[in-house]
């Protein structure tokens, strides 16, 4: 059984709270999903580098061309980042 602080959990549920709204400002358009990988590096840097070697998250070409821009979804990148964060706090 797991033992968790009451300011662990409220930074969890504060956590949880702050994904569903950008999920809802994701459907109603307010906020795009898709994120290119140079945008990505700059906000997420070094750890946007180890996800993707990990294969924790990929990303989708928009286009055929070899040389095509990689998107990646912010919805999944700001719940890995969150995720790792918390981890790392409350260890």
């Amino acid at each position: 059984m797991y033992n968790i602080s009451y300011h662990a959990l409220r930074e969890l549920m504060l956590y949880s709270m702050q994904i569903g709204r950008m999920d809802m400002a994701n459907q109603l358009g307010v906020l795009s999903d898709n994120i290119t990988s140079s945008d990505a590096k700059k906000i997420y840097k070094s750890r946007f580098t180890k996800w993707v070697r990990f294969k924790q998250i990929t990303g989708n070409k928009q286009g055929g061309e070899r040389t095509s821009r990689v998107y990646y979804s912010r919805l999944q990148l700001e719940i890995l980042d969150r995720a790792e964060n918390f981890m790392n706090y409350y260890k």
